[in-house]
């Protein structure tokens, strides 16, 4: 008896699991969505935006790396999924929270950081662009 309960259980269960995984399966009329894949210029990237959040404490400085992560991760997939870059990482200390972005052109790459990070919680304070990681920034904004 407990034999043929447990086969008409797993029956049940096969059955059950048949009908869920269909349920998830496009039709035939549907079709895939379009991956876009990033289109990635040739050579090195070589160009930077860096976004400050300068609070003046290290402490508000951790916090904004804690309110902003969901904001780099949005800046960082627009960045690549247009191919333009992607973040570079981050870093605090002396008071500011500090986002670097690299990529192949930072004019462009800002056109796409800059609607991004203006619905952040926090408002950056300066940004910097640099044509060189060895030289000086070829331009600043501050707000």
């Amino acid at each position: 008896m407990k034999r043929l309960l447990l086969v008409a259980i797993a029956a049940a269960v096969a059955a059950a699991l048949t009908g869920c995984v269909t349920l998830f399966l496009p039709s035939e009329s549907e079709s895939a969505p379009e991956i876009r894949e990033p289109q990635i210029p040739a050579g090195e990237p070589e160009d930077w935006v860096i976004v400050f959040y300068e609070s003046g404490s290290d402490d508000e400085a951790m916090a904004a790396m804690d309110a902003l992560l969901d904001t780099e991760l949005a800046a960082d997939e627009a960045l690549v999924a247009d191919g333009l870059g992607w973040i570079d990482g981050n870093e605090f200390g002396q008071g500011s929270y500090d986002l670097y972005f690299i990529g192949y052109d930072h004019d462009e790459m800002w056109a796409v950081l800059e609607p991004i990070l203006a619905t952040a919680p926090l408002k950056w304070t300066r940004v910097e662009f640099w044509d060189d990681p060895d030289g000086e920034a070829t331009a600043e904004l501050t707000q």
